[in-house]
């Protein structure tokens, strides 16, 4: 599993740090499924989360606000 998928996981149970762990260390490994950060529905418990939109700067995604 791809530590996007282990943050996906993460997030699911409630455990917000080691969500964005994983998604720092999928960011680091150039993890493919990064791509998807923006629009992953199991990605919206984290959006309102300042890390959230420090990851998306990271990524150079647009604004999602």
């Amino acid at each position: 599993m791809s530590p996007y998928d282990f943050a996906e996981v993460r997030l699911a149970l409630g455990d917000l740090n080691a969500a964005f762990e994983n998604l720092q260390k999928a960011y680091r490994d150039r993890d493919p499924f990064m791509i998807y950060l923006a629009v992953d529905p199991a990605m919206r418990g984290a959006r309102s989360d300042p890390r959230f939109e420090q990851m998306m700067r990271m990524m150079r995604f647009p604004r999602t606000t």
